[in-house]
């Protein structure tokens, strides 16, 4: 947040998650790659992860990529809090 989306990156709204991926152009048909990441280990609640695999199940939608778009919402919210 607060970073510029590079050119080659294109921003994509699911199920109310902002998310960015790299595509690359073919013709009409684009190629998305997976951004850069970085590997951190956290320990949840377990009431946390029942809850988030319960908002989950039956949808097209992994645990990783809730608690991404979850952090991004948190971080957008106190981006405006501060503007």
């Amino acid at each position: 947040l607060g970073q510029k989306i590079r050119p080659n990156h294109k921003r994509v709204v699911f199920r109310g998650a902002q998310l960015y991926c790299e595509v690359a152009h073919m013709g009409s048909f684009q190629i998305p790659s997976t951004p850069p990441t970085t590997n951190k280990t956290i320990r949840f609640p377990n009431d946390v992860v029942e809850a988030v695999e319960q908002a989950i199940q039956g949808k097209d939608c992994t645990f990783s990529a809730f608690v991404i778009a979850a952090v991004r919402a948190a971080l957008e919210d106190i981006r405006q809090q501060n503007a």
